[in-house]
């Protein structure tokens, strides 16, 4: 049925969203901007940094009627970066997954080529799916558009329509729909909210997943 299978990374490997999430929405209101923490999630979650700070400066300039201060974000993802040198962690099981899929595979993310690669070895993941490791820097846009997960497919000499793709996010779930893949929604990683099973269905996804172990056993069958 599918020839290969395109992991996200943050959020399905990675449980940095998590990590990320109160950090950024904290760091942004010290410095009187203000997100509510699931307005923020559902808005940037899955999306790459150029279409952030695109988005955020809309929004700055909505709330303080000035343009937002150059440095900002870097400064924020600096922090982020720094948080997660020290609390990074692998999501339970995800080696079962990526183990479990024993034909083609890629990691396909909206993070830096750069970051991806060090944080899935600090964790122990890289040499699972190296060299095959994809970034939205690499594409000319981010989720919720299609082209990364098109620019992985091309690296595997796979045809779109023969890809399925395991995502968190609600942009994830439209590039890769965009993208013409089957997708399944993952409710593993720790910032899950409640309503996000039925936002992730709504979007595109075929199939809900709760966990790398019940993922796992699906992807094995889908080897049989």
């Amino acid at each position: 049925m599918f020839d290969a299978v395109l992991f996200d990374c943050d959020g399905v490997l990675l449980d940095t969203e998590m990590l990320a999430l109160d950090l950024e929405v904290n760091f942004l209101k010290e410095r009187n901007f203000h997100y509510d923490r699931l307005e923020f999630a559902q808005s940037f979650i899955g999306m790459d940094n150029i279409s952030m700070r695109i988005k955020m400066a809309q929004d700055y300039f909505s709330q303080n009627n000035s343009a937002i201060p150059p440095t900002l974000l870097d400064e924020m993802w600096a922090a982020r970066d720094d948080h997660f040198k020290e609390h990074l962690t692998a999501i339970p099981d995800a080696e079962l997954s990526l183990n479990a899929w024993n034909r083609k595979k890629a990691v396909a993310s909206s993070s830096k080529i750069d970051e991806l690669k060090e944080n899935l070895s600090k964790v122990g993941l890289a040499d699972i799916v190296y060299p095959h490791v994809y970034s939205a820097q690499q594409v000319e846009r981010g989720k919720p558009a299609p082209d990364v997960f098109l620019f992985a497919a091309k690296q595997l000499n796979v045809k779109p329509e023969k890809c399925l793709v395991i995502e968190d996010s609600i942009n994830g779930i439209k590039a890769a729909r965009a993208a013409n893949m089957t997708v399944w929604g993952f409710l593993g990683g720790g910032h899950v909210w409640p309503d996000l099973k039925a936002q992730l269905i709504e979007v595109g996804a075929s199939e809900i997943v709760h966990s790398h172990k019940a993922l796992s056993e699906k992807l094995r069958t889908l080897n049989e």
